[in-house]
């Protein structure tokens, strides 16, 4: 296959690549039905850092620049003699990011050529500032959506409700480029009403019957059917649209739509979509979970009230993988701290997220209501644990900054395919590590200030290498407060000294451990707040 195209490509470019050995850039020219790079000159390869011709025959998508793959095969769906260009990403093997200037251009039916180079300095800067700009973007929408967050958990009419769902559909069109959308959402203030808000289009009376009887019935294919509805709906508008359905323990609360005559960008707009939905969503279960304790007459008792509302947040159970096990452990005190931890899985990722609200009762289960939704939006968007931290604390500011509540919080990311663990700490209790090679005990002692102090904070991000065996505890202030009859407390040391006694156990093993020892420490003294804990035993590495 790389005989013949190579044949072929001399008969017809034998000038065009005359002119670029002649140039200054690097010539890369791959075979669109294979993929295979059959022909590249001294310039590309001292740029990624190869010898002689050992690149001849590969796969293009093993050179590793950022996008180059995706690219071509974006460019094999066009006209022949297409061209564009985009900035690349590529890992030197010094560990350092060489940015390039791609010139893209498929000739004939046959092959696509690349021609690559070194962007300067200035070149660099201007992208870097493209970059930043985005980020800043997607950090004031982050922030627009918690501030929503924030207004829907005061919720207290059905005109409250419909003056924020308007809000909501006019900036989620505005953050997807889109002109036009529709909610449509059961009214939890009023059973049997619904709450309907459209923007720049008009639903017709017919399909809104046929969506809020699909919604009434709680339909199990319900995207199938709305689909159908929806294709009748546009026929003459030829709309492209994009449908995220509300639901709730099971029952389907409403939908949003939205959609536009453009066709680019669908997975974006689909994601930010989701992040909106969630956004609502959990403001909804909140406010149910309100409306229920009003119903039972139990309002005047806030520490129940709050302490539902943390609940409800807490994982029931934790993510597999193979290469982990990991144990939890929460028992909410009867004065409600702010307690908050949650998992997310990526792939060869498990990231771990662990915080503490300074402050008791409603307010600080509201903060924490507040972080619940931010670490599900963030995990969408961001990967870096403390750009992740960063996000949060400045959420965080603005919400706090007149009121003597802070919050302390870890955010940290299981790497199984390297078997790493990468962290970044907000002034949270220090994670415990046993070493399983080192046969020791390890403080992850590394950390920034607490979220909420001061805007704009950088915190720093660490990582560790885990061997088999290693253990990870991560834990709230409320393990170490607890106190037995002599008022001692149940102090850090107790923890190493449990975890080096019982490394060879299982985490839930352990976990049963110190959840044994610290009731007979404290023998039946109260817990002064909630207890949290994690523990994770790294099952990946050689053993």
């Amino acid at each position: 296959m790389v005989d013949q195209s190579k044949n072929q490509l001399k008969e017809n470019t034998l000038a065009i690549n005359q002119s670029y050995e002649l140039g200054g850039d690097g010539v890369i020219i791959i075979a669109i039905d294979s993929k295979e790079i059959i022909k590249i000159n001294k310039k590309a390869l001292d740029l990624l850092e190869y010898k002689d011709q050992q690149l001849i025959g590969t796969d293009i998508s093993s050179l590793g620049i950022k996008g180059l793959d995706k690219d071509s095969q974006q460019i094999e769906s066009q006209g022949t003699k297409q061209k564009y260009k985009f900035i690349g990403e590529y890992l030197q093997k010094n560990g350092d990011i060489l940015y390039l200037e791609v010139n893209v251009q498929r000739v004939d039916n046959n092959y696509i050529i690349y021609r690559i180079h070194k962007i300067s300095e200035e070149c660099n800067y201007c992208y870097q500032k493209i970059k930043q700009n985005y980020l800043q973007k997607q950090y004031q929408y982050i922030h627009e959506e918690s501030n929503l967050s924030n207004i829907l958990a005061h919720m207290k009419d059905s005109k409250s409700l419909n003056d924020f769902c308007q809000q909501l559909l006019k900036i989620l069109l505005l953050r997807t480029d889109l002109k036009y959308g529709f909610i449509l959402l059961k009214d939890i203030f009023n059973n049997k009403g619904y709450i309907k808000n459209e923007t720049n289009y008009k639903l017709s009376n017919k399909s809104y019957l046929l969506i809020k009887k699909l919604i009434d019935n709680n339909s199990p294919s319900i995207k199938e059917s709305l689909n159908r509805i929806l294709d009748e709906e546009f026929s003459e508008s030829s709309f492209n649209y994009f449908i995220e359905v509300l639901e709730d323990e099971g029952k389907i609360l409403g939908i949003i739509v939205v959609m536009d005559a453009k066709e680019n960008y669908k997975e974006f707009i689909q994601e930010v979509l989701k992040s909106f939905s969630i956004f609502l969503t959990d403001g909804i279960t909140k406010i149910k979970i309100l409306q229920k304790e009003v119903e039972k007459n139990t309002l005047n008792k806030e520490i129940e009230i709050a302490s539902k509302i943390q609940n409800s947040f807490i994982p029931k159970q934790t993510p597999q993988h193979d290469q982990l096990e990991l144990s939890i452990y929460y028992n909410p005190a009867k004065e409600v701290g702010g307690d908050y931890f949650a998992f997310k899985q990526k792939q060869d990722k498990l990231n771990i997220f662990i915080s503490d609200v300074m402050g008791k009762g409603i307010p600080a289960a509201i903060i924490v209501a507040t972080i619940h939704s931010a670490f599900n939006i963030l995990n969408r968007l961001e990967d870096n644990p403390s750009k992740i931290l960063e996000h949060i604390n400045n959420n965080l500011y603005h919400d706090l900054k007149n009121r003597p509540t802070f919050v302390s919080a870890f955010y940290g990311s299981f790497d199984f395919k390297e078997s790493n663990f990468i962290y970044s700490n907000a002034a949270h209790n220090q994670p415990l590590l046993w070493s399983n090679q080192l046969q020791k005990i390890i403080t992850l002692d590394k950390r920034g200030i607490l979220c909420g102090i001061q805007k704009d904070y950088i915190y720093d991000s660490y990582q560790v290498k885990l061997s088999h065996g290693d253990i990870l505890l991560f834990y709230t202030d409320g393990l170490i407060d607890i106190q037995n009859r002599a008022n001692n407390r149940f102090t850090v040391s107790r923890l190493e000294q449990l975890l080096i006694e019982n490394n060879q156990l299982s985490a839930e093993d352990i976990k049963e451990k110190l959840v044994e020892e610290i009731y007979n420490f404290s023998k039946g003294t109260p817990f002064p707040d909630d207890i949290s804990l994690i523990i994770c035993k790294f099952l990946g590495g050689d053993k």
